[in-house]
């Protein structure tokens, strides 16, 4: 059962005035799953079932879209190369938690917040565990600005 669904919003237009927006998308069950689609770009309810057509289409094909699988530790070594990339300055301390830290507990970690979040996204959530974990567990530096303004 699939079913073409409106959003309307408005906002501040140039001139100041209130400008009433209107979207359409489609509410759809696909491999048993709730799949919502909302694109501003279809401003008629005939582009919205065009994508529906298109994603019911692709349904049939077997392009259903799923999580990978992923280890964890391919997950922490993908995360030390993104972030020794981009230049982050506190990689060392990273690196040493990630080293010293059984993988059962950052895995702990990634279950309670997945059921917390209720996500499909497996790599994502696991990496951003794996990052708030790693801001958790930093330890503090020696000399902070408020020990030594005493």
């Amino acid at each position: 059962m699939a079913k073409i669904i409106t959003r309307v919003w408005t906002s501040r237009g140039a001139t100041g005035k209130r400008v009433r927006h209107v979207s359409y998308g489609y509410d759809a069950r696909i491999d048993g799953k709730r799949e919502r689609c909302v694109s501003a770009a279809w401003t008629t309810e005939a582009e919205a079932h065009d994508g529906l057509a298109r994603r019911l289409k692709d349904a049939a094909n077997g392009k259903v879209t799923k999580p990978a699988q992923a280890t964890l530790g391919a997950l922490a070594e993908h995360y030390l190369r993104y972030k020794a990339d981009g230049g982050k300055r506190s990689l060392k301390e990273d690196t040493r938690i990630l080293t010293s830290t059984p993988r059962a507990q950052l895995a702990g970690s990634a279950r309670r917040r997945k059921s917390s979040m209720r996500t499909r996204s497996a790599p994502g959530l696991i990496s951003r565990a794996l990052a708030s974990w790693l801001a958790l567990n930093r330890s503090p530096p020696a000399h902070t600005w408020w020990s030594l303004c005493r």
